[in-house]
């Protein structure tokens, strides 16, 4: 692919996040040119919490604050389009990571580790649920659903399997993750079944990669309806009929979080989620997708 044709359609419609507003949006990048708060850190040295903003991160105030010899962690992840709404983990010893601590000197997390990067979340086997906001009985079958995920496995795992994204309370299934029991990627039509019809493709690497996992929706004949998977913009697979309809098992949602009894959390680095619902999501998918990847260009495989 031509890196630098994604980097100019991303500068081409890098204002469009503000003119097709996702339902939730979680990102360390300035998704709404507002500068809207974006995470809650937590360093290690006395525990202390504070909400940061895309810039604080990218300008050195979030090292600044962590300071050198500590480490911070992200206790929420917040939607840049609700600021009341985020995801959280409470619980200390399983926040995901967004500062290390290298050889004394506070370092951030980013997309591929390397310094210089752009920055990224640690999940490292931990994850965040959600405060009641977005719920598996939120999703309506009748419209399109659409993620955006930007992710970076840290280790190829056969006898594990990754939730990226997930509707799993205390049991059922998720809906974004990579299988490397079965060397996938896996997109889950129905969370509230232990055998669920699933859409599988892609080979998991360590490779920084934008997934994105769509269903069309018919809302007059859901038999009609189309489920997708891209990766880095370019389709891997689809399927009809045979998916639906898409059902959500009614609780939380988690990213990378895992079941609901802790068990195969996602092992890597997730920058960005993007959730879209809506009525015929073709366009907002099309442009969105150059968005993203733009933004992340220089990081990915192409």
């Amino acid at each position: 692919m031509n890196v630098m044709l994604y980097e100019s359609s991303y500068n081409e419609v890098k204002g469009f996040l503000n003119k097709e507003t996702p339902s939730f949006g979680f990102s360390l990048r300035d998704l709404t040119s507002n500068n809207l708060i974006c995470v809650r850190v937590r360093r290690t040295s006395d525990n202390d919490e504070r909400d940061f903003r895309p810039l604080d991160i990218t300008n050195g105030e979030l090292l600044s604050y962590v300071g050198d010899g500590n480490e911070g962690f992200v206790a929420r992840w917040v939607n840049q389009f609700n600021q009341d709404e985020y995801y959280e983990q409470t619980d200390t010893s399983k926040q995901p990571q967004i500062v290390y601590n290298v050889g004394g000197t506070a370092t951030l997390v980013t997309t591929n580790a390397v310094a210089g990067e752009l920055p990224s979340i640690d999940f490292g086997g931990f994850g965040f649920v959600t405060n009641g906001f977005l719920e598996g009985g939120d999703y309506e079958p009748s419209q399109d659903l659409l993620i955006i995920a930007v992710i970076r496995p840290q280790a190829i795992d056969p006898s594990s399997d990754g939730y990226i994204f997930d509707n799993f309370t205390s049991s059922g299934r998720g809906l974004l993750q990579d299988n490397f029991s079965s060397g996938t990627y896996t997109f889950i039509n129905d969370t509230t079944s232990s055998t669920p019809n699933r859409l599988r493709a892609g080979v998991p690497s360590t490779d920084l990669t934008v997934i994105t996992a769509r269903i069309k929706s018919d809302a007059v004949t859901l038999a009609n309806n189309q489920w997708e998977m891209y990766f880095n913009g370019v389709l891997a697979v689809s399927d009809n009929g045979t998916l639906l309809p898409y059902q959500a098992r009614s609780g939380s949602t988690n990213i990378g979080a895992g079941t609901g009894s802790g068990s195969d959390p996602f092992l890597g680095r997730i920058s960005e989620i993007l959730i879209y619902r809506g009525n015929n999501l073709d366009y907002t998918q099309k442009i969105v997708e150059k968005n993203v990847i733009g933004y992340y260009a220089d990081d990915l495989n192409l």
